[in-house]
């Protein structure tokens, strides 16, 4: 039979649902971060993809690309 003892020793060893709850809030915020810093290295690979072979094609005539 399970005794209070045991139910509280339950409680200390587990984390509550509040607990749980804020670690995962904490989570997606960095997943969210990483989403956007993601796009904005995107952007700017692609700006530069761009003037690369603008650069290109005015000393060389053509894109290497």
């Amino acid at each position: 039979m399970i005794t209070q003892s045991d139910i509280k020793k339950l409680k200390e060893v587990f984390a509550t649902r509040d607990e749980i709850v804020t670690k995962f809030d904490a989570v997606m915020g960095k997943i969210q971060d990483f989403r956007e810093e993601s796009q904005a290295a995107s952007y700017r690979q692609s700006v530069h993809s761009d003037q690369i072979e603008r650069l290109e094609q005015k000393v060389f005539g053509k894109s290497f690309a």
